[in-house]
């Protein structure tokens, strides 16, 4: 594991890739590296921490720097993932307000898990690649097309038509 902070323009850059791909375009939108009192401090500090004023639409994102993970910390510490999930609390902000706290915990790992998702359907080869392994076309069934049955005699003809006049 890395225990050097991503830098300012990784951060930006990812920032502006997760806004755009997220549908937060027209939010303000700031992230940066903090470091454990700044996120909570404490025994176990967070991964992460979004302050959202959804009434101006805008929002201050603090990844935990990795010097102040705790060893114990049984999550691989991932700055991207951290973004991700604090973006994705953006969008839910308006959903979840004021849950009771077994619905957080089951909201924040819901929320995790897609952030874990989504980073790394980002990272994985696209489908055109080999190493992506056998694709399905969108809606198409497994295995070989079922056969057509025979057209009866009164089946109108199918395929190109060929245009009036044409002697081809």
């Amino acid at each position: 594991m890395s225990r050097r902070p991503p830098s300012r323009a990784r951060l930006r850059d990812l920032l502006a890739f997760w806004q755009g791909r997220l549908g937060l375009r027209d939010w303000e939108l700031e992230a940066a590296v903090g470091r454990a009192p700044d996120l909570g401090g404490g025994r176990s500090p967070r991964l992460g921490q979004v302050r959202i004023a959804a009434g101006k639409r805008r929002a201050r994102i603090l990844v935990l720097h990795p010097r102040d993970v705790p060893p114990e910390c049984l999550v691989r510490q991932d700055p991207e993932v951290s973004l991700v999930h604090e973006l994705v609390e953006i969008l839910l902000d308006p959903l979840t307000d004021n849950l009771p706290p077994a619905l957080e915990t089951a909201k924040e790992q819901a929320v995790e898990a897609l952030s874990q998702a989504l980073v790394a359907l980002r990272r994985s080869p696209p489908p055109e690649s080999p190493a992506a392994g056998p694709q399905l076309a969108q809606g198409a069934p497994a295995g070989p097309a079922p056969a057509r049955p025979p057209r009866s005699r009164g089946e109108a003809r199918q395929g190109p038509r060929k245009p009036q006049g044409s002697e081809a």
